[in-house]
Order: structure tokens, then sequence, then C-alpha cells
């Protein structure tokens, strides 16, 4: 069965093998050793929304990381917007922190579209697909 893990970020190691954190060495691992796909986003970014983000690939032991390319205007709204101004704060107790725009909302909406169409596009009939965190 092909399981497909998203995230937000991929994360490899670094020259010395540490990684940056317990989820990306634990979805690294199911990748390198187990075969699973991490997907997530590239940190590359798009001028404009054509419609369908660029997917790069990167064979990883058993597995592949996958990453995907957004719109710069989009991912920014999405990501320091919606993810970090709006959702962060109310799941963690800081309605103080809480910033909200329509444009983080309608970017958040785009972006989680393009990641869905790119999941649609690599995913198998059968994939079981686990959604990290928030962002997605």
């Amino acid at each position: 069965m092909q399981i497909l893990l998203i995230s937000n970020r991929i994360a490899e190691p670094s020259r010395g093998g540490a990684m940056p954190g317990g989820l990306a060495a634990a979805l690294y691992a199911a990748t390198d050793k187990n075969g699973a796909w991490w997907i997530g986003s590239s940190g590359k970014h798009t001028k404009e929304n054509s419609g369908e983000a660029p997917i790069h690939t990167k064979a990883i032991g058993a597995g592949k990381l996958i990453t995907v390319d957004f719109p710069t205007n989009l991912y920014r709204n999405f990501y320091n917007g919606m993810s970090n101004s709006a959702i962060w704060p109310i799941l963690h107790d800081r309605a103080d922190l809480l910033h909200y725009d329509e444009r983080f909302f309608h970017a958040y909406s785009e972006i989680n579209n393009l990641m869905a169409d790119a999941i649609a596009r690599l995913a198998q009939p059968d994939a079981l697909i686990w959604v990290h965190d928030y962002h997605f």
C-alpha cells in the first residue's frame, strides 16, 4: 500500500546526520526505511498561480521526498497569515495574538487546493494519506 505523509515542510538530515525535530526524524525514518512518500512545501515559490503546482521528487532510501512549489504571495498569506496569525493563536489559547484578514483565508484555501491537487496527481487509488498539523 502506498503511504503518503503530508506536512507543511520537508526536512532532511544535516551533514552531521542530525534532524531538526522529532516530527522530521519520524517522517524521514518512515520515508527512508519504510517506503513512505513525504510531501510538503519546497520553500521555493512560483510567481503566479498557474493552476497546477510544480512537483519535485527525490528518492530517499525506500521512499521519496516530494516537494511542491507554491505561488509566493499565496504562500505568504497562507503561512504567515492564516496559519501563524489566525489558526496558531486559536489552537494555542492565545486569542490575544489573533490577526485575521479575509485574504489570509483565501490564500489558505488556494494553497490547500493546490496541495490536494498535487496529492491527487501522486496518490494511487488505495493510498493511505496522513495529513499532519493544521496547515493542510
